[in-house]
């Protein structure tokens, strides 16, 4: 995939432009590939360990084991959440809702996100739930969640 500027809006490419320079111990234009997820995750991207590792294993850039400022641009485009829709989103969280109306419990939530699949830890659920604001009874909307999950 080549890069092209127009993919990005000013703001961003200025983001990406500061976070790749931080990185980018010796300013020489070249940053480890092992930083690469802590790269992305700086510039808003969540990719799950599969992700990092389909990415660093396919990786041919210019210099083994590095990478530059284009080649990481390339791989942004890479990183949009293409199969999360609003639908598929609405229908995975679904399966939390208890009362018909959209919410569900916080605590299950929690439980799930900590203990399924690409588990994350306490710290992270915990932002993630207080974007939604749980009402008294430890409710939230699944709606809330899924418009900040798909938000930039």
């Amino acid at each position: 995939m080549d890069f092209s500027v127009d993919q990005f809006t000013p703001e961003k490419l200025a983001e990406v432009q500061v976070v790749f320079s931080q990185f980018d111990k010796d300013q020489d234009g070249f940053v480890e590939l092992k930083y690469l997820a802590g790269m992305l995750r700086s510039v808003g991207y969540n990719p799950t360990d599969a992700e990092i590792y389909e990415l660093k294993s396919t990786h041919e850039g210019r210099m083994p084991g590095f990478f530059d400022f284009t080649e990481f641009m390339t791989l942004l485009p890479l990183m949009r959440h293409d199969g999360d829709t609003y639908a598929d989103l609405e229908e995975a969280f679904r399966v939390f809702v208890k009362d018909g109306l959209g919410n569900m419990s916080a605590a299950h939530l929690r439980h799930v996100m900590t203990t399924f699949g690409e588990k994350l830890d306490e710290k992270e659920v915990t932002e993630l739930i207080s974007y939604t604001e749980p009402d008294a009874q430890g409710e939230l909307s699944y709606k809330d969640l899924i418009r900040m999950l798909l938000s930039e």
